[in-house]
């Protein structure tokens, strides 16, 4: 009598949270807040990978580029995999989409302009530097913009769901 009684109780609670939308709502909190800390570390990194390309140029030393990369290359591959797992209501689906999106590019960027300069040591000429330097040398403003993009989508996602800003 006592586990029915019990079981009967927790379903009856199960039942409230789903009706009135508490689970929903707690979803879009999770992936609000994975998708902030996901940006605000990539963002982090990103700028850390090229202020360390700026000083592998002038004293022309790039192995300290190798561990960076791989770092970013872990994060982004961990991230994508938490953000793709998370269980949300169909409206949350586009928010994610467009996190996918710029997860994705920056592992294109990590995974096959990053290593170039890894290779690079005194003998490497300038101009070699230079041209690899071109091919990334709008990495910071994409990121940036990137960033800046899903952080008003998420703005906008807070408040028209009207989620508790952690921020």
């Amino acid at each position: 009598m006592r586990k029915t009684n019990k079981i009967t109780g927790l379903l009856y609670v199960i039942m409230l949270f789903s009706s009135c939308g508490y689970y929903a709502h707690k979803q879009k909190q999770v992936l609000v807040e994975q998708i902030r800390n996901t940006n605000d570390s990539l963002d982090k990194m990103t700028k850390e990978w090229h202020n360390l390309l700026d000083k592998a140029v002038k004293v022309k030393n790039f192995s300290a580029l190798n561990a960076q990369r791989i770092q970013i290359g872990q994060f982004l591959s961990r991230r994508r995999s938490v953000i793709a797992n998370l269980e949300l209501p169909a409206d949350a689906e586009t928010l994610r989409g467009s996190e996918d999106v710029y997860l994705s590019a920056q592992v294109g960027m990590v995974t096959d302009f990053y290593p170039q300069f890894e290779l690079f040591n005194d003998l490497t000429p300038d101009s070699t530097i230079q041209y690899h330097l071109r091919l990334v040398s709008k990495d910071v403003e994409t990121e940036v913009s990137w960033y800046l993009t899903i952080k008003k989508s998420l703005d906008v996602f807070v408040i028209k769901n009207g989620i508790k800003n952690t921020k």
